[in-house]
């Protein structure tokens, strides 16, 4: 097993109120390696006892539980590609005044991440519903200069074949989704990301750019997107479903340098077993067609789906896996998980039954940021094939 997946650490050192309040009033085309996909995820040793009472502290610093109030979460992490990583996550949520409380919040984030080797993480994101649930609009910019491994494509790809990359990439997307039905939602975007590859290990397979993406671009997509969603929470569900069919195209006359198709199928299903524990099951099928950048295909190793391996340790052009997750709410806003899974990548929808199937498995803790919201801090032990990997976010990973 690497070093470097042994040797990254993070912690939050404390979680600080905001001196000041706001006034009130949450999937689009992939993300290339180092974006916002896990901006919220840092992955450490198992057992790391450091980062587990800091997670123990996150309930002493607040005291104040209004989601109206911004929040403040620092972060600190390292890694022997990065060196100290340090920054933290602003979070707010709020309602339109006058608004029902069964409304859907909108959600305010800014994570900045910096590190002592002059790398950076920079994202923006909010999530707004509007007009009684009937719109929602979701916009995000990003920035990030992050070292990242690639270890060829496949559920086979060797430890051995490991060569670092630098990406810096540039994205901003708009969503934009409209009720047709009672928990249906029909939505379109667009979303474009410029990618420049920096740090390319001489001699290793991304160096003569003959893989595609391996010496950056640009990527736009048109996302046209079909949701059911009948959630009793967007955090937390505890009942409902959240089934997403997505088509995002990405052409040159969208401003693309690649010719590629995306086909996302995500189903979702939330079930009460009692009056403190819940079930929640996760099935995704994410499939590319044509000639996509490698940075953007399909992975197994994020703080979502497939816990425990580090993201981008198997990839391939299509991907299949299933998750199960147990959360029960326990005294004094805290709460604990636990979930097991399996998944697979290939080089095709028909070649996944062939592939070699890995597991992920795993327990974690929640605290609750808002509990109005149910929107928690979240710390998960996850253990994998030959991996182990902690995570600390905010929210359920599904």
């Amino acid at each position: 097993m690497s070093a470097r997946r042994h040797a990254t650490a993070a912690v939050a050192a404390a979680l600080l109120p905001h001196v000041a309040s706001a006034q009130g009033t949450t999937p689009t085309a992939p993300r290339a390696e180092g974006a916002r996909g896990d901006s919220a995820r840092a992955v450490a040793p198992a057992g790391d006892s450091t980062a587990i009472a800091a997670v123990r502290r996150l309930g002493a610093a607040l005291t104040d539980t209004s989601p109206r109030r911004w929040r403040v979460l620092p972060v600190i992490g390292s890694a022997p590609e990065t060196g100290l990583q340090f920054g933290g996550m602003l979070i707010r949520v709020t309602r339109p005044t006058g608004a029902r409380a069964t409304s859907r919040p909108t959600t305010d984030r800014f994570l900045a991440r910096f590190t002592t080797r002059s790398q950076l993480s920079l994202e923006f994101e909010r999530d707004a519903w509007f007009a009684d649930d009937k719109w929602r609009v979701n916009t995000s910019f990003e920035y990030s200069r992050f070292p990242l491994a690639f270890f060829g494509f496949g559920a086979d790809a060797p430890e051995a074949a490991e060569e670092l990359y630098t990406p810096r990439t540039a994205t901003a997307s708009v969503l934009v989704q409209r009720r047709l039905a009672q928990g249906l939602y029909a939505g379109a975007g667009y979303a474009i990301g410029r990618t420049w590859m920096r740090g390319l290990e001489p001699g290793g397979a991304l160096a003569p750019g003959t893989i595609t993406g391996s010496r950056g671009g640009t990527v736009a997509t048109l996302d046209l997107s079909l949701v059911a969603d009948t959630r009793d929470n967007l955090y937390a569900p505890r009942r409902g479903h959240l089934v997403t069919a997505q088509l995002s195209p990405s052409r040159p006359w969208l401003g693309s340098g690649f010719d590629f198709t995306r086909t996302l199928l995500d189903a979702r299903v939330y079930r009460p077993l009692g009056a403190r524990t819940s079930i929640a099951v996760q099935a995704v099928l994410d499939d590319m067609n044509g000639d996509p950048p490698f940075d953007r295909t399909p992975t197994i190793g994020t703080s979502s789906i497939m816990r425990a391996y580090e993201r981008g340790r198997f990839r391939g052009a299509t991907l299949g896996a299933a998750q199960v997750e147990l959360r029960r709410d326990l005294p004094r806003r805290f709460a604990a998980a636990v979930w097991g899974g399996l998944g697979t990548v290939g080089p095709d929808i028909g070649s996944l039954a062939d592939q070699r199937i890995l597991p992920t498995m795993g327990l974690g803790g929640r605290w609750y940021l808002f509990p109005s919201e149910r929107l928690a801090v979240r710390a998960d032990l996850a253990f994998g094939r030959g991996a182990t990997g902690f995570y600390l976010g905010i929210g359920e990973a599904f």
